[in-house]
């Protein structure tokens, strides 16, 4: 006989996108021109949600009332999370449900705002606005700005400038444009 609690298990993933990501980005929601197989995949797989539309912005009240299904703009704001506040983490917390939030706006993260609670995995990725000091000591050396141009546009500003017009010798690199 079959163990009850394994075949009741479902593997279930809710993906949450906001204004750090829009919806219009993927193939999913019909952008043609940004190409994001697995995120369509998962998509065609599972459940797309067509109509939802958050209460407000910016990011904290935004996800606050995404993770909550509350609203509260105008009465909370950008504040941290009420002990009454019940999240889908929340839910979760204590069930056979693996949870994992993944992030990047660094306030959110701030112990008191209590916005990872409940979750069983944090990954917060570093580098956005309010998260300078990350990269502060990075030198940066391996990065050519020259590697990010194209020889057919260097060509096009000599053409526009004249060559003479540099005072300054840049090396240029040999870019192959196919």
């Amino acid at each position: 006989m079959q163990d009850v609690t394994n075949t009741m298990r479902k593997n279930v993933i809710v993906v949450m996108l906001d204004n750090s990501l829009q919806f219009n980005y993927l193939g999913c929601y019909g952008n043609d021109w940004i190409r994001t197989p697995n995120m369509d995949r998962l998509a065609w797989e599972g459940v797309l949600f067509e109509n939802n539309y958050i209460e407000g912005l910016p990011t904290v009240p935004c996800r606050r009332s995404m993770r909550c299904g509350r609203y509260f703009l105008p009465t909370k704001g950008w504040s941290a999370l009420d002990k009454e506040d019940t999240m889908i983490s929340d839910l979760c917390w204590g069930q056979p449900i693996d949870t994992a939030l993944i992030f990047d706006c660094p306030m959110y993260r701030l112990p008191k705002f209590g916005y990872t609670r409940a979750f069983d995995k944090v990954h917060f990725i570093h580098g956005h606005e309010g998260d300078h000091d990350f990269y502060r000591q990075d030198s940066l050396i391996h990065h050519n700005p020259m590697d990010d141009i194209e020889q057919n546009v260097l060509d096009a500003a000599d053409r526009v400038m004249g060559e003479q017009q540099f005072p300054v010798a840049v090396e240029r690199p040999n870019i192959s444009v196919t």
